[in-house]
This record gives structure tokens, C-alpha cells and sequence, in this order.
């Protein structure tokens, strides 16, 4: 109920709720339900201008996340500590037995030696010492390897822990700044600051979306495209109204994973595109009103996103890369940056094509100011 009722805009509605829904989980002592009662009352508190109570919540929601991500760690430490003794307990089994089956030869070999020559049995003693010596070195050896194999393991189960935290942690600050502009966005009565902040919120969700497909994805470097575009797309329905407005959007996604110094920037190219398609393709009046992206792989490691409307049209002369709009000069950038080819076809509406590779994470990335 306090979800619908933030949905609504009504923070005053929805406080009550969410305080009840805290208090029963304190109650159940369910910290991941009362987290979550935290950052949606910190959310609630926002919207209604109590900035020190939703400081106060988002900071108790992130005390509890901790505690949280501490319990997952000492359990994983336990668990590791668990498999360490296991195969230590079986490695000692085999190395007695080893140690066994060697005596037992050493014995036969001792009584055949002393019946037959003093000569081979005294070789049979050097051979078996020298075999211990060799076992000995190897057995070292392989125990030494293999703690450092769990340490390894150990330290990567650590940082991966570690950078979900951060892309949480990044995506839940992302969604106060969002309620923070939608706050200030209430209290505005000129059009042009209204205007400049709502197109302020998109870009932020689009990075935000971004970090929660990071969070939420079994990789830290990779990103599920489709996931992705899927849920940015449908965040920007929600905003534009677009089935109100009679807008219908075909969205064709291929299976493709791109690292995120890829897939930051064409979140943003896609996110500025649809809002351009939404603001200024479709007058009012304007019959089947239609936008499509599509982004599929145009050949070995080459990839091709399609952003396109059957609206008015882009005007005769109108250059991306060069034009005063904030947004079409951002799409331009983000192209340069991933080294892109983008070309605008004005048939049948507009039709923005990028052709592009895959960003190296040490490629030197352009700027913003460079394009701004």
C-alpha cells in the first residue's frame, strides 16, 4: 500500500503504511524486509520535504545492509573454513596410507634383499629414501598451492561482495537524487527549469537502471543488454504516457552482453533518442504513432542500434553533432565516444543508425565537455 501510494504521489497516504510495515518487521525481526521499509520510507520522507528523516531512514536502511552483507561473509568465511578441514582430514588419510603402502614395500624389499645381496638391499634403502624425499617435497608443495588457491577464492568472494555493495549503494543514491528532483520539480512554475529537470531525471535513471542490472546480474563486467534496454524502455513509457498518448513502442533486443564503458553510453543514446521521439514526433492529430529500437549484431564484435519513428520527421540540415539541442549534441558525443558510425535517415519519419564495436576498458574516453 505505501508502494501504490508513492506511486500515486501521495507521500502523506503512503507514511503510515510504510511505518507499519516497519514495525512488523522489527517485529518478525526480518532485516531485509525492514531495509527495505528504510528506503522506502527514506523515499516517502523525501517527497515530502523532510530531508533529515529521510537522511535519518536511508541511513538506518544502510546500517542494516551492512549487517546484512557482514552475516554473508562470516557465513561464506565459515563455509570455506568448513571445506579447508575437510580436505585437510582427507588429505591426511591419504598421505598415511601412502605412507603405509611405502613401508610395506620397504619390508618386502628388505627381506628379499637380505635374502639374496647386501648390495641391492642397500640400494632398495636408497631408492625408498629418495621416493619419501620426492613425496615429501610434492605433498609440501601441493599443500602450500593449494591454500593459495583458498585464499584466492577467499579474496574474490570478498570483492565481488564488495562491488555489489557499490553498485547498491550507487543505485539507491541515484533514486534519492530521483525523488529529491521530483520534489523540486513540484514546487516549479516556470516551464524551461521544469522541462531542464525532467530531462535531468531520465539520464539519471538511465544510469541508475544500469547499475541495478550490475547488482542484480551473476557478472560485474558484463551487462544483459536486453535486460536492460528492456526496463529502461518501459521506465520511459511509464513517464511519457505514451499508451495515453496512443504511442506504440516495438522493442527488438538481441541476447547481447556489452562491459559497462559500452553500455553506459548507449543506454544514454537510446534514452535521449525515445525522449526526442516522445517530445517532438508526434503533433497532436499525428495517425499510428509508432517507434522502434532495435539493436542486434551487425557482424563479428560489430554491433547496430536502430532508433526509429515514423513521426514528422527530423528537419532537412539538422546535424547531430554539430545542432544546439542538448540532446541530439549528447547523441552525437556518445557516438564519438564509442567511435561510432551514426547516420540520420528522414524517411517516413526519422531514423537514427549507429554502428559500433565494443569500448576497451583502457580506451581514453572524450569528455562530456568536449561535446557539450
Amino acid at each position: 500500500m505505501a508502494q501504490a501510494y508513492r506511486s500515486l504521489k501521495e507521500p502523506g497516504k503512503a507514511l503510515p503504511y510504510a511505518l507499519r510495515a516497519r514495525l512488523l518487521a522489527v517485529a518478525l525481526k526480518a532485516k531485509t524486509y525492514e531495509q527495505q521499509c528504510d528506503t522506502i520510507l527514506a523515499h516517502i520522507e523525501a517527497a515530502r520535504g523532510n530531508y533529515r528523516a529521510a537522511y535519518r531512514y536511508a541511513e538506518q536502511g544502510a546500517a542494516i545492509e551492512r549487517a546484512l552483507l557482514s552475516e554473508a561473509k562470516a557465513k561464506a568465511l565459515a563455509e570455506s573454513q568448513t571445506r579447508y578441514e575437510t580436505q585437510q582430514k582427507e588429505q591426511n588419510i591419504k598421505v598415511l596410507t601412502q605412507r603405509n603402502q611405502l613401508l610395506a614395500q620397504r619390508s618386502e624389499v628388505q627381506r628379499l634383499t637380505a635374502e639374496r645381496q647386501r648390495v641391492l638391499r642397500n640400494t632398495g634403502f636408497g631408492a625408498s629414501a629418495l621416493l619419501l624425499v620426492a613425496m615429501g617435497i610434492g605433498y609440501r608443495r601441493y599443500q602450500s598451492r593449494q591454500r593459495l588457491l583458498r585464499l584466492l577464492d577467499a579474496q574474490n568472494q570478498e570483492k565481488t561482495l564488495l562491488l555489489k555493495e557499490v553498485h547498491h549503494r550507487v543505485k539507491n543514491n541515484l533514486q534519492i537524487v530521483l525523488s529529491l528532483l521530483n520534489t523540486q520539480l513540484r514546487r516549479l512554475r516556470e516551464p524551461a527549469a521544469s522541462h531542464a529537470i525532467r530531462e535531468s531525471q531520465s539520464r539519471v535513471q538511465a544510469m541508475a537502471l544500469l547499475h541495478q542490472s550490475l547488482y542484480q546480474a551473476d557478472s560485474l563486467a558484463r551487462v544483459d543488454m536486453n535486460s536492460y534496454l528492456t526496463e529502461l524502455v518501459e521506465a520511459l513509457r511509464r513517464t511519457f504516457r505514451a499508451e495515453t498518448r496512443g504511442v506504440a513502442i516495438e522493442l527488438a533486443v538481441a541476447q547481447v552482453e556489452l562491459n559497462t564503458h559500452t553500455a553506459v553510453p548507449l543506454g544514454l543514446i537510446v534514452n535521449e533518442l525515445l525522449t526526442n521521439a516522445f517530445k517532438y514526433a508526434f503533433p497532436p492529430g499525428h495517425p499510428n504513432k509508432q517507434v522502434r529500437v532495435e539493436l542486434t549484431e551487425a557482424g563479428s564484435a560489430l554491433y547496430e542500434l536502430q532508433v526509429t519513428d515514423n513521426g514528422v520527421g527530423l528537419p532537412e540540415g539538422v546535424d547531430p553533432s554539430t545542432v544546439r539541442s542538448l540532446g541530439l549534441n549528447l547523441v552525437g558525443g556518445l557516438a564519438q565516444q564509442l567511435d561510432a558510425t551514426l547516420t540520420v535517415e528522414r524517411t517516413n519519419g526519422t531514423s537514427f543508425r549507429i554502428v559500433f564495436t565494443e569500448v576497451a576498458p583502457e580506451a581514453k574516453h572524450i569528455p562530456m565537455a568536449e561535446f557539450s
